[in-house]
């Protein structure tokens, strides 16, 4: 069974996840629950409300979204004689025989010096990790090279390409012989009740505002056999999902229970909280003139990232200053890349209590970043 809860602030739905859970049956202390979050500080903001609210809580697991999609795919894989380290010792096998020809030469200078084997191994362990990574978020590669064609200008793509073609067409049966999430959905809509075996009776995915085709497609299978329920943060109401393939919206079919946050009401009067009424219930977003002054959204141009970081300082002690309740605790700051300013951080808050939580913790970004150290 799969069911979607939605509501316009992580609170909310934190909220309607208390109330779902205190309304459930809980068979065994023992059976573990499953928490899927994007990121790092979504699973540790989830432990610390977790602590807040319960008196005991043990026995759970938080997942990102990429490991437990590669976990389920490696499950489904003992259902087809498909095994990860069939792909590795392929893709290691490949890189051997094919490391002299043209193409391959931008990464010789990797595959050189002591201990090659083992550099070819993790090579082809990442490559592995990439091409699944392609499957799930960019299957254009693979349609492309399927036409002996290129997507990028960049030299290491012909090298891949030569490692894909080559492995797409080798006899022993690959989990990359054809789409690997294509032929899990295949199998678990064999329904085979051995397979629900494999997998925990319930995951709770929290926080991830977006799917790809085959995920969501995935998602629907998968909850024929165990429980899935989705508390998607959403601005606005529609019966829609984000879909990362194209930028556009994965319809959500009438099979799929979603249940809005019914309190919701906000009753403020400043700026944010008529934008936020306006997105989520389409209100009246006209703001009244007043003598006032608004600083519910305030924007700030700055010429450097240190002037930025100084800035937001300023603001922040402002704001500690007029509202007594607030501690630092409370105030989350969010960046597109905060690797950027990691060192000024460092700097200008050197008397402020902060934490800083990377945004580089999927399996993607290592696989990433292993093939940008290729290029240096």
């Amino acid at each position: 069974m799969l069911t979607i809860y939605r509501a316009d602030s992580n609170n909310q739905l934190l909220a309607l996840y208390f109330t779902h859970y205190q309304s459930k049956t809980i068979q065994s202390v023992f059976d573990k629950r499953y928490f899927l979050v994007p990121n790092v500080g979504i699973q540790q903001w989830l432990t610390q409300q977790f602590a807040n609210q319960y008196t005991l809580l043990a026995n759970y697991q938080f997942l990102s979204t990429t490991a437990f999609f590669n976990f389920c795919s490696d499950q489904l894989n003992r259902y087809s004689n498909r095994t990860e380290q069939n792909s590795i010792w392929i893709i290691e096998a490949l890189l051997r025989e094919m490391v002299n020809e043209p193409q391959f030469i931008p990464i010789h200078h990797y595959l050189q010096g002591e201990s090659i084997a083992i550099k070819r191994y993790q090579l082809a362990r990442h490559l592995q990790q990439l091409f699944r990574d392609y499957y799930q978020w960019s299957p254009q590669f693979f349609q492309a090279w399927q036409q002996n064609q290129l997507i990028t200008d960049s030299i290491h793509e012909l090298w891949q390409r030569a490692i894909w073609q080559q492995l797409s067409q080798h006899p022993i049966k690959s989990e990359f012989s054809q789409n690997n999430w294509q032929l899990a959905i295949d199998l678990l809509t064999q329904n085979c009740a051995e397979i629900g075996y494999s997998f925990p009776k319930s995951i709770v995915i929290f926080g991830v505002d977006y799917f790809s085709t085959l995920e969501w497609d995935f998602l629907q299978t998968l909850a024929n056999y165990i429980q899935i329920e989705i508390y998607q943060w959403s601005p606005i109401k529609n019966n829609q999902l984000i879909n990362t393939d194209d930028c556009h919206f994965l319809t959500i079919p009438e099979t799929v229970s979603v249940i809005e946050n019914s309190n919701y009401s906000n009753h403020q009067t400043h700026s944010l909280a008529k934008l936020q009424s306006y997105l989520f219930q389409k209100q009246d977003f006209s703001i009244a003139k007043n003598n006032k002054i608004d600083r519910s959204i305030q924007i700030h141009a700055c010429h450097s990232r240190l002037r930025e970081i100084q800035v937001l300082k300023d603001q922040l002690l402002a704001t500690i200053e007029k509202d007594k309740t607030l501690q630092w605790r409370d105030i989350v700051v969010l960046s597109v890349d905060i690797n950027q300013y990691q060192g000024l951080i460092q700097a200008v808050f050197h008397d402020i209590p902060i934490q800083v939580i990377s945004n580089n913790h999927s399996e993607l970004s290592i696989a990433s970043a292993f093939i940008q150290f290729l290029q240096v």
